[in-house]
């Protein structure tokens, strides 16, 4: 039975999947028109965010009531806070002290917070993520990323 009051439209995931669709959409006018092999990525990309938006959005409207979630859109705004924070540090991080350093720093510090604690995993977790980025975006694709504040 639905509660009073309660609507599936402002569901957290549907709240979360619109804002995807709206952001995933503006940058995606942005990148249409960039060159043929330098788009490629983006757009798939943003195409692919999209249409896994619409099938959350499509999945929570036909579920049954007694599958959907009822829980609030922020269960804790300490949280919410924290990794909004958190993203607005990795941002700046990249940029003042270089997108390999910042990013073998907030590997390990997420998986952390999410309670992932064995040392052995979280460095080889680390090490398997950030060299992967770098043998795709360097070696294959010839993309450099902002320089490590050592090497300046």
């Amino acid at each position: 039975m639905r509660q009073s009051g309660y609507s599936r439209a402002f569901q957290a995931d549907n709240l979360a999947a619109g804002i995807c669709i709206l952001v995933s959409s503006v940058l995606l006018v942005r990148v249409w028109n960039m060159p043929t092999m330098s788009g490629l990525l983006p757009i798939a990309m943003l195409v692919g965010i999209i249409v896994l938006s619409l099938a959350l959005i499509g999945r929570n409207f036909f579920a049954s009531a007694s599958q959907s979630s009822q829980t609030s859109v922020f269960v804790s705004p300490r949280r919410f806070c924290f990794a909004a924070l958190s993203v607005i540090f990795y941002i700046l991080a990249v940029n003042y002290i270089g997108f390999y350093t910042s990013t073998t720093i907030m590997v390990p510090a997420v998986a952390w917070v999410f309670g992932y604690r064995q040392p052995l995993g979280l460095a080889l977790a680390t090490l398997l993520f950030v060299g992967g980025i770098g043998i795709i975006f360097q070696g294959i694709m010839n993309r450099d990323f902002p320089t490590e504040f050592f090497l300046n």
